[in-house]
């Protein structure tokens, strides 16, 4: 019998669109469903039935027929097969060194770590939402600037970090700041779940230099200096409720990560 090896994964976030891309980059066409031969064998009696005008009978034995089988391929499928793909090139980095560069393709074994900001407003929404007719007739003002921070959010893509092992990264870069921009639309686990320990398997985007700093807004909106000044002002206009909820006014230092730390685009998390 051979003995067929296969990796289980339970996925928090898969981009299938990247993994699709990825694929049909490697080998010509992409597969869209799997076949497989599959033979039925039946069993048949030997048996004679005689009347006086004819006879019937049947030889004992068994019979083969051959299918074929057809089964769409799941987003797991296509994972699989790009990561299989890659592995067998010895294109998959597992070590964070002087070796992971723009480009590069790193698998970080670590804990995702989401934002305060995130997180409390996730958390806020959840428990305020069945009471939200009742806010605002309380405090009109006060909701309606909440609920535009919550459209914003949500209709921006994820920021968060990734705090890889010790034993994955070499000396000068233990503190290391892994920073991911995820689609929202492809999570695959409740908000408050993505923060746990997983496998991120990402593409890397940006190496940041000694000295060198990166504005978080620059990553999912593409901001420019102005528009992202513009923006953290707009924040000083709310009313002081709302900005006792959010813990404050934003600042320059709030949305920037600065060396050691790469910018990576996931293409999956999962355990």
């Amino acid at each position: 019998m051979v003995k067929m090896e296969f990796t289980l994964r339970e996925f928090a976030y898969i981009d299938k669109q990247i993994v699709v891309d990825f694929i049909s980059s490697i080998q010509a066409g992409l597969p869209v469903e799997r076949r497989q031969a599959v033979t039925k064998t039946g069993k048949k009696l030997e048996a004679k039935i005689g009347f006086s005008f004819a006879q019937v009978g049947g030889e004992k034995g068994s019979t083969e027929t051959e299918a074929e089988e057809k089964s769409a391929v799941q987003d797991a499928g296509l994972f699989q097969m790009l990561y299989s793909k890659l592995d067998e090139q010895g294109s998959i980095l597992r070590k964070i060194d002087e070796n992971v560069v723009p480009k590069s393709i790193l698998e970080v074994e670590g804990r995702v770590v989401l934002p305060a900001l995130e997180m409390t407003l996730d958390v806020l929404f959840n428990q305020l939402a069945p009471f939200g007719e009742v806010i605002q007739n309380i405090n009109p003002r006060g909701w309606a600037t909440l609920q535009g921070i919550n459209r914003f959010r949500t209709s921006s893509p994820l920021n968060l970090r990734i705090i890889p092992s010790s034993s994955q990264c070499e000396e000068k870069m233990e503190n290391v700041n892994i920073v991911a921009s995820l689609r929202r639309n492809m999570l695959r686990k409740p908000l408050p779940e993505l923060a746990d320990d997983y496998s991120v398997f990402c593409r890397v985007t940006k190496v940041l230099k000694a000295q060198e700093s990166f504005d978080l807004f620059k990553l999912p909106m593409k901001l420019d200096d102005a528009k992202i000044d513009s923006l953290l002002k707009s924040f000083e206009s709310m009313p002081p409720e709302s900005k006792a909820i959010l813990g404050g006014d934003l600042t320059r230092e709030d949305v920037q990560v600065r060396y050691p730390a790469i910018i990576v685009t996931p293409i999956a998390i999962y355990r």
